[in-house]
């Protein structure tokens, strides 16, 4: 337990020392919201805004959860990981401390999203919506930081994993509903939609 918990204060340290990243985490999600939102405004979805809030902040929990396991490529390029993989500690502790990082650090910047998104327009009908939105990202960093992990052990290499990265994130979030509704999506897609995990 001690493992996991000092990998997991490792990550959120270098998270908060990256003040760049974490600024452009928070407005990079506000541009899609400004860019799509105008798209569909009276158009396709009554309240766009809200629209696109909801679903922008699931994507975000999801790609920072990919992005942030690909630290675990970076410590096998410095050695980190080797001498932490050489000391007495069960893979499974690195594995979960590694996790376990980037989960939170997604769902912290989702947590960060939703905080000023209820400022421009999102509004809860009921006070349980929320807890099912955190609970939502809870899951998703959890499900999507154990998928970046595994990538990165197989990828090894920063380069190659940002291009398999996005060949993943770009089709999961354009056929998932967040920032297209699905109702004006191709029938064929459709059907794809379905099946897609962000959906």
């Amino acid at each position: 337990m001690n493992t996991v918990l000092a990998l997991w204060k490792r990550g959120l340290k270098a998270f908060f020392r990256n003040k760049a990243g974490l600024i452009f985490s928070i407005l990079i999600p506000f541009f899609f919201i400004y860019v799509f939102g105008a798209i569909f405004k009276n158009d396709f979805i009554e309240n766009p805004v809200a629209y696109m809030l909801s679903g922008v902040i699931i994507v975000n929990v999801f790609e920072s959860a990919l992005t942030i396991s690909s630290s675990t490529v970076d410590d096998m390029v410095s050695g980190f990981m080797k001498e932490v993989l050489v000391s007495p500690v069960k893979r499974v502790s690195v594995a979960a401390g590694q996790i376990l990082t980037a989960a939170t650090v997604s769902t912290l910047q989702g947590l960060l999203i939703l905080v000023i998104g209820m400022f421009i327009g999102i509004k809860f009908t009921t006070w349980l919506t929320p807890v099912y939105v955190v609970l939502s990202m809870i899951s998703v960093g959890l499900v999507f930081s154990g998928v970046g992990l595994f990538l990165s052990t197989i990828i090894k290499s920063g380069q190659t994993f940002q291009i398999v990265k996005t060949a993943i994130v770009l089709p999961l979030t354009f056929i998932s509903g967040a920032y297209i509704p699905l109702s004006i999506l191709p029938s064929g897609l459709k059907y794809v939609a379905y099946f897609n995990p962000m959906t």
